[in-house]
């Protein structure tokens, strides 16, 4: 990174309609469903600042990875005060509801306020998430994607993508492996002994619809 992170993201941004944020925070739940086989890990880096939209109007997720690298989160601390209320990933997809209709980033861990310009759905589901519940029954992914702002069509996907993403598992097993490869020559000396290890192509990016193509 060339800047720091409150340099980067500093900038205050516009907030969408709630059609919008229901098509790509819609989007986001897919992929946070289809990523929560590989472990907590793998929501860390997930936020607006790594959210794009193609072309295709399809929202994409890069960076998700870089918690396996061992880069540091800023949403760590938040996601772990937010355990009893609501599993790492709903935290992650709330901050980011949050900020897809209010237009900026939420108070951390939980919003103090709701602009007048947030849509009123919006607002009463996030306050609804973040309300204390009953002990034991954090909210899930399923609690989410079962709230009218996504709809039914959005229960039926979440069921699908219960299945294993063998290229996206196969990826995180290579990129450990190398990674693991690379920290014992380190320690042993023998890294000059070899050629420059050979990096795979990086999946820098999640597109959502990989879940139609594996």
């Amino acid at each position: 990174p060339a800047k720091p992170f409150a340099t980067k993201y500093s900038q205050v941004g516009m907030a969408l309609s709630e059609r919008a944020v229901a098509r790509f925070g819609g989007q986001l739940l897919h992929a946070l469903i289809a990523l929560r086989p590989f472990g907590e890990w793998a929501i860390l880096h997930v936020h607006c600042g790594n959210l794009f939209v193609g072309s295709n109007g399809q929202l994409q997720l890069s960076e998700w990875e870089s918690a396996l690298l061992g880069a540091p989160s800023y949403l760590e601390h938040a996601i772990d005060a937010l355990r009893p209320l609501m599993e790492p990933a709903v935290a992650a997809l709330c901050f980011a509801l949050y900020e897809m209709a209010c237009g900026y980033e939420s108070d951390m861990p939980r919003p103090s306020d709701y602009p007048p310009h947030c849509p009123p759905r919006i607002v009463e589901h996030l306050e609804e998430l973040f309300r204390p519940g009953a002990p034991g029954s954090p909210a899930t992914l399923e609690d989410v994607a079962a709230m009218t702002l996504f709809g039914q069509d959005h229960m039926r996907v979440v069921g699908e993508l219960h299945q294993p993403l063998p290229k996206l598992d196969q990826w995180c097993g290579e990129l450990l492996q190398q990674q693991q490869t690379a920290q014992n020559e380190h320690r042993t000396g023998t890294a000059w002994l070899k050629r420059p290890l050979e990096v795979a192509t990086p999946v820098t990016a999640l597109d959502t619809s990989i879940l139609d193509r594996v």
